[in-house]
């Protein structure tokens, strides 16, 4: 009995002239990053904060270095 089974399905799959592409469903890339994203750690402001002093520096040392330019 499994024999016949068998052999009918290996027969189905000798019939099968075209072979479908493999495709991602719909939305698949998305959910994956969304995934991605949700696992992510939450960052509790510090490194927005670090990066706004960083910024602030950068603006004060350049504006600094532009005003003591101009005296000489």
């Amino acid at each position: 009995m499994k024999n016949e089974h068998i052999d009918r399905l290996l027969r189905s799959a000798a019939q099968a002239d075209e072979e479908v592409p493999a495709a991602m469903p719909f939305g698949f890339d998305t959910r994956v990053v969304a995934l991605w994203r949700a696992g992510m750690p939450k960052a509790n402001g510090v490194m927005q904060l670090l990066r706004r002093v960083a910024v602030l520096s950068i603006a004060v040392i350049v504006i600094s270095t532009i005003a003591i330019q101009d005296e000489f």
